[in-house]
């Protein structure tokens, strides 16, 4: 499960950014963790996107990917155990998301 701990190290250490693009990507993606030379960036695209929980679900999977890549080392792991990570911080601590929200207030969205 993402914890608090690994957001902030992803935010502070890792210098992780994140973007919130009113433009659908091209593939129509809801989400993408972009590692252009080595610099990552969180981004989702919000005419993707269906609900407040599938954004909220959307911004963790997203997480997981970045701290899996900086944090654990671990490259194109299963979409599937990923979503899977994202719907159980969801569920078990909300307050993952409430410091992502507050770490980055861009993605402090409601829809």
């Amino acid at each position: 499960m993402l914890t608090i701990e690994e957001v902030v190290r992803l935010c502070a250490d890792e210098n992780i950014e994140a973007c919130l693009h009113k433009k659908s990507h091209p593939l129509k993606l809801k989400g993408k963790l972009d590692v252009p030379y080595g610099l990552g960036q969180v981004n989702v695209y919000a005419p993707e996107v269906e609900s407040q929980q599938d954004y909220d679900f959307t911004v963790l999977h997203e997480f997981v990917h970045a701290r899996d890549e900086y944090i654990l080392g671990i490259v194109n792991r299963d979409d599937n155990e990923v979503e899977n990570e994202a719907l159980q911080t969801y569920e078990e601590a909300p307050e993952v998301l409430m410091i992502i929200k507050q770490l980055y207030p861009n993605l402090n969205r409601r829809f």
